[in-house]
């Protein structure tokens, strides 16, 4: 049984609607957006990486490994930290643990990877988070790539 979120995100998303609004974004900006669409986006994967948008931001819901393979080498990924569990509830070691595992699953999406949270960041999280956040991706995203620094 497909849980809440993929049925809410698939029924309420049409291709031809979104590749309308991706190309008056570019009309407008000269630029393709980054599409974000909230919940478990899963069955529409290849049809939000076909809008003409330039990167698809997933929810944290997602599984990078899975997209990456589903739709990596189409459109970069982007995503995932956990905006509530790790940048809201957790700890700065929570929100580094968090980062290491994105970059573990998706570091080499052949279309590539952008880190980033996996929805809006959270009002109030602390300060120390948003810093480890932009610090882990400093420490461990570094080019060129080595995944031995992000290994578990």
């Amino acid at each position: 049984m497909e849980d809440r979120d993929e049925r809410h995100a698939a029924d309420h998303f049409d291709e031809d609607d979104g590749q309308r609004l991706i190309s008056e974004i570019i009309a407008l900006t000269g630029r393709p957006p980054v599409l974000h669409i909230c919940g478990n986006t899963r069955r529409i994967w290849p049809e939000m990486a076909a809008t003409g948008a330039g990167m698809l931001s997933l929810d944290d819901v997602i599984d990078l490994e899975e997209a990456k393979a589903a739709v990596g080498d189409r459109i970069v990924l982007s995503g995932n930290v956990r905006p509530t569990a790790s940048m809201y509830l957790g700890t700065p070691q929570t929100v580094g643990e968090n980062v290491k595992e994105c970059l573990r699953k998706a570091w080499d999406t052949p279309k590539g990877f952008m880190l980033s949270t996996g929805c809006g960041l959270p009002v109030n999280s602390p300060p120390n988070n948003v810093h480890a956040l932009v610090n882990a991706a400093r420490v461990y995203g570094r080019y060129p790539l080595d995944p031995a620094r992000f290994a578990a």
